[in-house]
């Protein structure tokens, strides 16, 4: 099983139309197709213009996972694989089988420990297929390797600054490098499930590990200020915050390892502190396309090895 979520540089920047581009592609292949979303997907609306936003029409003989609560009126046109229990999940979810092409509202689970027992279950049942999530780029999780093999970007191009600044945030991050094998190796045998962060000097040693959010752990800073005339690691599985980068900045001799790309994101590209050479990410990025919506007299610089397709009528 593939499995690859959807993300978008902003509200409106097109996500749905192109996991719809996605989908279509594929069931043209001939490929077995699941479909769910991180928590609901999506407004009806675009927030901005107004105008009706594009729906997922579930095709004849696709799966898909969603909550119990959005069939209540679709009764016939599909048949049940497997009930996600509410004891279990906080509500429940149905994994199902389209009879008739429908259009069925898409609400999965939004934590990652759910979305992994509904991928097994998944496998289990069909496990050569594609597993398409219309996700977030604030849900962290996505970027963990055991949940995406890879993503789909969106990006909006537009004259206003704050989605300007969010597109070129998602750039930078996914630019970022991947962390040494050195080090990776080291943080990897020092953490567990529970690991929230790391400190470890140039020589191997573990000096802390934390479990709370990074960017509250006290704990963690008291840590660093402690060891700051070493060589440091730092292993950050959480966001990274403004605050806490600024806390950061001070030392000069570390090395900042994000668990993923998407904890760069609180990042602002407004603050002109923001170095990008000492921040790496442990795991590396996958991206199969970005999907661009264009709306001003400018094209960013993207990455040249990630294709590029503008499939909005509205481009300039």
């Amino acid at each position: 099983m593939e499995t690859y979520s959807f993300i978008g540089s902003d509200k409106n920047a097109g996500k749905t139309t192109a996991f719809n581009f996605v989908y279509q592609d594929l069931i043209k292949s001939g490929n077995q197709i699941c479909l769910t979303s991180i928590g609901i997907n999506g407004e009806f609306a675009d927030t901005y213009e107004g105008h009706d936003k594009p729906l997922i029409k579930v095709a004849r003989d696709s799966y898909f996972v969603t909550s119990c609560d959005h069939l209540n009126e679709l009764t016939g046109k599909y048949k049940i694989i497997h009930i996600f229990p509410k004891s279990t999940f906080g509500k429940s979810y149905l994994f199902g089988k389209t009879l008739i092409d429908t259009e069925i509202v898409l609400e999965g689970p939004n934590n990652g420990k759910d979305i992994l027992k509904i991928k097994k279950v998944i496998k289990f049942f069909i496990p050569d297929t594609f597993l398409l999530i219309d996700g977030s780029i604030d849900r962290q999780f996505l970027g963990m390797p055991e949940i995406s093999d890879g993503f789909y970007f969106s990006f909006l191009v537009t004259e206003r600054a704050e989605q300007i600044n969010k597109a070129n945030d998602i750039l930078k991050s996914i630019k970022l490098a991947i962390c040494p094998p050195k080090k990776r190796e080291l943080i990897i045998g020092n953490r567990d499930k529970n690991t929230k962060s790391l400190i470890i000097d140039d020589e191997g040693n573990l000096l802390y590990r934390g479990t709370e959010i990074p960017f509250m752990d006290n704990s963690l800073k008291d840590n660093i200020k402690e060891f700051k005339d070493k060589n440091l690691i730092i292993y950050i599985n959480g966001a990274l915050s403004k605050s806490f980068y600024g806390f950061l900045m001070f030392f000069k001799n570390i090395s900042i390892v994000l668990d993923n790309f998407t904890q760069y994101q609180n990042v602002s590209v407004s603050n002109r502190f923001i170095k990008n050479e000492n921040i790496f990410i442990l795991n590396e990025v996958i991206i199969k396309k970005i999907f661009l919506k264009q709306e001003a007299h400018f094209t960013p610089e993207f990455p040249e090895n990630i294709p590029v397709q503008n499939i909005f009528r509205r481009a300039i």
